[in-house]
C-alpha cells in the first residue's frame, strides 16, 4: 500500500546514520513523510539507512553555505546527531554545541519552517 505524502512532508533529519535516527527514519518514512539527512562526508555507506527511500546530502553540520541549500524545502527538522565520546572537551563541544548552534542559526532563518526538535541521547 501507497501512502500519500503528508502536506508539508519535507523533513531534514540529522544523525539519521545512528540507531536513533535510523529508526526515526524508518518511522517517518512509513508515515509518509520525504526524509532528507545530513550525513557526514566521511561516511562511507550509510549501513542502517542504506536502501531506505530518503535523501542523502553529505554535508558537515558547521558549513553553512551547506546547511542553507540542505534546508531549502524543509518545513520539519529533526536534530538527533551528536558526539557522545571525544578524545578531547574541544571536539566533544564542536560535535554537539556548535554543531547544534549552527544548525539553529541557519534554522531560524527558513520562514515555512514549522518545527525544530532537539534529541539527546546523553543525559
Amino acid at each position: 500500500m501507497t501512502q500519500r505524502l503528508r502536506e508539508d512532508s519535507v523533513v531534514l533529519l540529522t544523525g539519521a546514520t545512528g540507531f536513533i535516527g535510523s529508526h526515526l527514519a524508518e518511522h517517518l518514512i512509513k508515515q509518509g513523510y520525504r526524509v532528507r539527512c545530513i550525513v557526514r562526508p566521511e561516511t562511507v555507506k550509510p549501513k542502517w539507512i542504506d536502501g531506505l527511500p530518503l535523501e542523502i546530502v553529505r554535508a558537515s553540520l558547521t558549513d553553512r553555505t551547506a546547511l542553507h541549500t540542505t534546508t531549502a524545502g524543509v518545513r520539519t527538522i529533526i536534530h538527533v546527531a551528536g558526539v557522545t565520546k571525544a578524545k578531547r572537551h574541544e571536539d566533544f563541544r564542536r560535535g554537539n554545541v556548535d554543531t547544534t548552534a549552527s544548525l539553529l542559526d541557519v534554522a531560524r532563518r527558513i520562514p515555512d519552517l514549522k518545527r525544530f526538535c532537539c534529541i539527546s541521547s546523553l543525559t
